[in-house]
């Protein structure tokens, strides 16, 4: 079956000077299904009011009911598999230029912030963090909605401010929770050391970030994963190594640092027991080749 893919444009629903609106309404089974995915021109965040089903990202379901509060990226191609014959949805849309010199500097320990960076893909990241909207949320959301709606002086500056408190309430949900999750955790871990294998990298830090104690936190992964934290940290290293060996003239001394190890005989060591040869050796073989 061929899926049809609508493109929502920004020009639908924003004013040439201000890229925010809400929009509320029922989605109607006959026109959200799977045949069916949607694109935008700008961020949103869905409240779900009635209703319930599995929003659909690329080929990953998840189950959202009344209460669920989430943020969808632009490129993603988003449905719903409705429960119901429709599912009553508020739509808080806008342009990421609202907020971006906001929030750089919050506390994101799970990376949700990063769904505002260019080379974020919302079908290849996981998870999509879905949380449940408290009294706080449905209240600031109402609030939302009446300024959207008036004329009151300074209507769009206060409604920045509001979308800047929404998404805090939403990363604070996640940060307050997520660690409980078993998927999220390794998400996390495996984040943390694919992009900081070359440094320092301290389990206790990770596990402080996570409010957790550092035993809990690897019986955690090891559980998940089979892997040790440690040694996932230590084949990152040596595979680094090998393809600096490959493609670079550094020093076995220079390799051995700047993958990420700090001792040149445990280096050594650890690669002749990983790919049966010594780093010299190794860069003779591959030379051969």
């Amino acid at each position: 079956m061929e899926t049809e893919i609508k493109l929502y444009k920004k020009q639908q629903f924003f004013s040439k000077d201000f890229p925010f609106a809400i929009t509320c309404g029922n989605h109607k089974k006959e026109y959200f299904n799977l045949s069916r995915r949607f694109k935008r021109e700008f961020w949103k965040i869905s409240y779900i009011t009635r209703g319930a089903g599995d929003l659909v990202i690329g080929d990953m379901l998840y189950p959202v009911a009344p209460q669920s509060l989430y943020i969808i990226h632009p490129d993603a191609q988003t449905t719903m598999d409705m429960h119901n014959d429709e599912v009553e949805i508020c739509n808080i849309i806008f342009d990421r230029s609202l907020i971006e010199n906001m929030l750089s500097d919050v506390y994101d320990a799970y990376h949700l912030m990063r769904i505002f960076s260019n080379d974020y893909h919302q079908e290849n990241e996981f998870p999509l963090f879905i949380v449940r909207a408290g009294k706080n949320e449905r209240a600031l959301i109402d609030r939302m909605r009446e300024e959207f709606y008036s004329d009151y002086p300074n209507r769009r500056h206060m409604l920045q401010l509001e979308l800047c408190e929404l998404l805090l309430l939403i990363l604070r949900q996640v940060n307050d929770s997520a660690y409980h999750n078993p998927e999220w955790v390794v998400k996390f871990i495996d984040d943390n050391i694919g992009k900081n294998f070359r440094n320092s990298i301290s389990i206790r830090e990770l596990a402080s970030q996570l409010r957790v104690t550092p035993e809990h936190l690897s019986r955690l992964y090891h559980s998940k994963t089979g892997k040790r934290i440690v040694s996932e940290i230590k084949r990152l290293r040596l595979e680094y190594a090998a393809e600096m060996l490959k493609s670079t003239r550094s020093s076995v001394y220079e390799v051995c640092y700047t993958s990420g190890f700090n001792d040149t005989s445990y280096f050594c060591r650890s690669f002749l027991e990983k790919f049966g040869v010594t780093p010299e050796c190794y860069r003779a073989k591959i030379g051969q080749n």
